[in-house]
């Protein structure tokens, strides 16, 4: 009686640990990532009625790649604007009501903070509310002094700047969504020939990139 006891026990052990075992295998393979503090100073100017609220915050709609809900954050216009991003792969969607292609940034988990620079954006009307856009990547001297509020090494600042790939990457109709600026006939985009070549010249002799 006694072995068959024994043998008894030590089956019910057996299964409790194939039990927690199988649970274990089920478990995500690492923990939850903390998300990485993200700077950015953004402003837009001229026809801002579609991306600026009366009192100067705006709306970021960001897509994480493998996600299929959008984030949304606010910014201040034309100041330092700080949100908190679960480290991945992003691009800009949407400034407002215009719709971006081919804005695109990283957040790594290995960082301590993500700069993402300085973005201007002219935003120009005809039929369409089209943004005219620069920028820089963020200098050593910002780099530093965000590090020494935050009180971490400047290397661990990720100040890589944002991927700007497409030309007048936002863009919306005067009368609302529609069909896209970039698709419309090359006359009506030249008609805003002077505008964009003011603007970039500006932007480029500062050093930055311009997208139109």
């Amino acid at each position: 009686m006694r072995s068959v006891a024994t043998y008894l026990a030590f089956s019910f052990v057996g299964a409790l640990m194939a039990c927690s075992q199988a649970g274990d295998a089920n478990a995500p393979d690492t923990a939850p990532v903390d998300p990485v503090p993200t700077v950015i100073d953004l402003g837009v100017f001229g026809a801002t009625g579609p991306v600026i609220g009366e009192d100067g915050t705006g709306e970021l709609l960001l897509k994480r790649s493998g996600q299929s809900e959008p984030v949304s954050v606010q910014f201040q216009n034309g100041a330092r604007s700080e949100f908190a991003l679960a480290p991945g792969d992003y691009r800009i969607t949407q400034i407002g009501e215009l719709r971006c292609q081919g804005l695109d940034f990283s957040v790594d988990p290995q960082t301590d903070l993500r700069a993402l620079g300085t973005v201007r954006a002219e935003i120009v009307k005809a039929k369409y509310y089209v943004a005219l856009m620069a920028g820089h990547p963020a200098k050593l001297d910002e780099i530093a002094g965000l590090a020494e509020v935050r009180a971490i090494p400047a290397d661990q600042v990720d100040a890589r700047p944002i991927s700007v790939t497409h030309h007048a990457p936002c863009s919306v109709h005067s009368q609302g969504p529609g069909q896209s600026w970039r698709d419309r006939p090359l006359g009506e985009r030249i008609a805003l020939g002077a505008a964009i070549a003011g603007f970039c010249a500006i932007a480029l002799a500062a050093g930055g990139f311009c997208a139109f």
